[in-house]
């Protein structure tokens, strides 16, 4: 028979990413008495969201979400590690060791033992290209780019210059040729707010839509809302290119309106690509790398499962929350937040952890340290270490193995077995399988 083993659980949370999503966390994780960290690579916290002028479905100034959860956080017991990069990450479930230093002594490593950690480092915006005319004509900008403005002022007169603003949608999004293949979700609601805005300040706005998706409570409404003020809404085919005119700047757009089934034109003093979200390589790879959170085709870590472990991952005790998991809006990255928070207090709640005893192990006489287990496991549970004999072999932690057997098969000489998988019980089971046929 095949036993559980037991480990200490070290009551301590590691969060990546300083967001709204891993403040959110660390607030909740606060709050239910566990000792937090949380660790930003820039010098401040907030992320995307502190730039925002507002939000929607009401337009709120002066309250961003950010501010305010950055607010808590000054009141709780959340250590905050600002410009703070992670290094290494070791160990498994329930006693991970995590090597942090500071942007301006890199070589500084301090060591940290945590329980769990939650990634929540959220997501890029897409760079539009020359085809866009965006870098190329002056009144083209991207969604945040005018956020920006109405944040922090038309520091270079656009507004001023601008009559008409044209809104176009699905800019990197829902696109299979370039940034995220499927919808980002936040897009055309911020249209609807951005374009509202600019109504108050006397410019007129088009909106060209493949499809108008008002994600949340109350977007619906908001959407109605901002027709009847008169923010015209024209649906364009993306099987044509749109045509963009002007010299210096864009003046107009050409387009084939799918309702009316005619090319039509819309002056264009201010031209708004509304991004989608992307995780660029460069973003979060080199984390990544260090967890070994799998990858989705789009670019996103994958959860474990959609419905059954939407914030955990394929390794235990690493949890995911925010837009790095998928582009979501500051209400569904909030709840999700929430969510992470739930599931590592459930971790966290425990004096010890099980371990499954259906593990591999490894015959040190048998092994010549190939390394070839160490390559190919997903989990990082063999290692090469040296005996007390001073010889080298393979090592498998059972707190990180998952018992696949992969490295049983693929060891040249046989070192490997699986623990209640091995030849002589598989042997066992095909002859007793056709002992009635035996004379």
């Amino acid at each position: 028979p095949l036993e559980s083993t037991q480990v200490d659980i070290t009551k301590h949370v590691l969060i990546v990413g300083g967001g709204v999503a891993g403040m959110q966390a660390a607030l909740e994780l606060e709050k239910l008495g566990f000792d937090t960290t949380l660790i930003e690579s820039s010098n401040e916290l907030g992320g995307r969201v502190k730039k925002l002028n507002s939000t929607f479905p009401k337009i709120q100034n002066g309250k961003n979400p950010a501010d305010l959860l950055i607010e808590e956080i000054k009141k709780s017991r959340v250590k905050v590690e600002l410009e703070t990069q992670v290094k290494n990450i070791s160990g498994y479930v329930g006693n991970f060791d995590v090597s942090i230093s500071k942007n301006s002594s890199p070589d500084k490593i301090l060591n940290q033992k945590s329980g769990a950690i939650i990634i929540a480092i959220g997501s890029s915006l897409y760079k539009p290209g020359k085809s866009w005319r965006y870098g190329d004509k002056p009144n083209v900008i991207t969604s945040m780019e005018l956020e920006e403005i109405l944040s922090n002022g038309d520091k270079k007169g656009l507004l001023k210059k601008s009559k008409n603003a044209v809104f176009i949608q699905c800019v990197g999004s829902r696109s299979n040729v370039e940034g995220y293949i499927g919808c980002s979700r936040y897009c055309c609601p911020t249209a609807v707010k951005q374009a509202l805005e600019l109504k108050e300040k006397g410019i007129n706005s088009a909106i060209l839509y493949r499809d108008m998706r008002m994600v949340g409570s109350g977007a619906e409404e908001f959407y109605r809302d901002a027709r009847k003020k008169g923010v015209l809404f024209l649906r364009y085919s993306t099987g044509e290119s749109l045509q963009f005119r002007g010299t210096k700047k864009i003046d107009d757009i050409i387009f084939k309106d799918t309702l009316l089934d005619k090319n039509v034109s819309v002056p264009a003093d201010l031209v708004v690509l509304s991004v989608g979200m992307i995780n660029e390589m460069e973003h979060s790879e080199s984390l990544r790398q260090l967890i070994k959170v799998p990858r989705g085709e789009d670019g996103f870590f994958l959860e474990r499962h959609p419905e059954l472990g939407p914030v955990e991952t394929c390794i235990d005790g690493v949890y995911i929350c925010g837009t790095i998991q998928s582009p979501k809006d500051i209400a569904d990255t909030l709840t999700q937040a929430s969510a992470a928070a739930g599931k590592v207090a459930e971790l966290l709640s425990k004096d010890k952890l099980f371990i499954e005893p259906v593990v591999c192990e490894v015959n040190p006489d048998l092994c010549r340290a190939c390394g070839q287990c160490v390559d190919i496991c997903e989990h990082h549970a063999p290692g090469l270490v040296v005996n007390e004999n001073g010889i080298q072999a393979a090592s498998i932690n059972k707190a990180l193995c998952k018992g696949c057997g992969t490295c049983a098969v693929w060891c040249p000489s046989n070192a490997i077995t699986a623990r209640h998988f091995t030849d002589a019980q598989i042997g066992s089971m095909i002859t007793a399988l056709f002992e009635e046929y035996h004379v």
